[in-house]
């Protein structure tokens, strides 16, 4: 069954995407924290019980735990809106943390992030999508 999940909270969807440079072997992860989104996703029995789970220790505890919704059977995002925040983590095995912060700081200073990434020889590697605290689960209209 088709499904539709939003957050019942706003400033509650994360999005992050991974790039490496595999050549200096860094990775960088950007997390964009959205005021809202959109997705649609065909979970199995196991995946839809996994989502009540979530929702009911939610109801029961009042923590606000992660869900990732990207790693639901035939997930797509519809949408998301109004980037709330961004933030930038660099890892590198053979990096000291003050070449991490350097790195870090570089992309924070360029004018664009995305564009400094290419650049410099990172690619896109995955892309996780996660929901915070409750979700709204209704079957699908489409």
């Amino acid at each position: 069954m088709r499904i539709k999940l939003e957050p019942e909270y706003k400033k509650s969807t994360i999005e992050i995407e991974f790039f490496q440079n595999e050549e200096k072997n860094i990775w960088v992860h950007w997390e964009t924290g959205w005021r809202w989104g959109v997705f649609y996703a065909e979970p199995s029995d196991e995946q839809m019980e996994e989502l009540n789970l979530h929702n009911s220790e939610f109801d029961r505890t009042g923590e606000y735990e992660e869900f990732e919704v990207s790693a639901l059977d035939e997930f797509e995002m519809d949408h998301t809106w109004d980037g709330c925040w961004s933030d930038i983590r660099v890892f590198g095995v053979d990096l000291t943390d003050e070449q991490q912060e350097e790195i870090k700081e570089e992309i924070e200073s360029s004018e664009d992030w995305w564009l400094w990434l290419e650049t410099n020889g990172y690619v896109v590697q995955d892309c996780e999508t996660y929901i915070v605290g409750k979700i709204d689960i209704e079957p699908s209209k489409e």
